[in-house]
């Protein structure tokens, strides 16, 4: 990738982190997922079904490594630290979710899967 595109995914990235971090908001504390992260992390595994053509079990294991990184997210989002600090977790956080697919996907979906995230990261 070229560094600016790297920019890029990364400002796509965290822009998806603080709009989607709203949606997230009701899981903030709370050691289980709401209705509502579970139905907004539904809705993302979804689209990576139609667009990856999971088999269940991945999509079952795919939804709880989103929901494990939105609760993250939250704690990251929720502590008294500076800005910065927020946004260098957050994109390690992303970085680490994005990496964790690779356990869950098959060589040619994880690579689709990054072209997708790419994808909307040049929109």
């Amino acid at each position: 990738m070229k560094p600016t595109k790297k920019l890029k995914l990364i400002f796509f990235t965290l822009f998806t982190l603080f709009t989607g971090s709203m949606a997230f908001s009701q899981a903030v504390g709370q050691p289980e997922p709401t209705r509502d992260l579970e139905m907004q992390v539904g809705r993302e595994v979804a689209r990576w079904e139609d667009e990856l053509s999971l088999r269940a079990k991945q999509a079952a294991l795919m939804e709880r490594k989103y929901i494990e990184f939105a609760l993250k997210r939250e704690e990251v989002l929720k502590t008294d630290i500076p800005q910065e600090t927020k946004i260098k977790q957050l994109v390690a956080l992303k970085l680490q979710e994005t990496r964790d697919m690779r356990d869950i996907l098959t060589g040619p979906q994880y690579e689709r899967y990054l072209e997708l995230l790419e994808a909307e990261a040049d929109e």
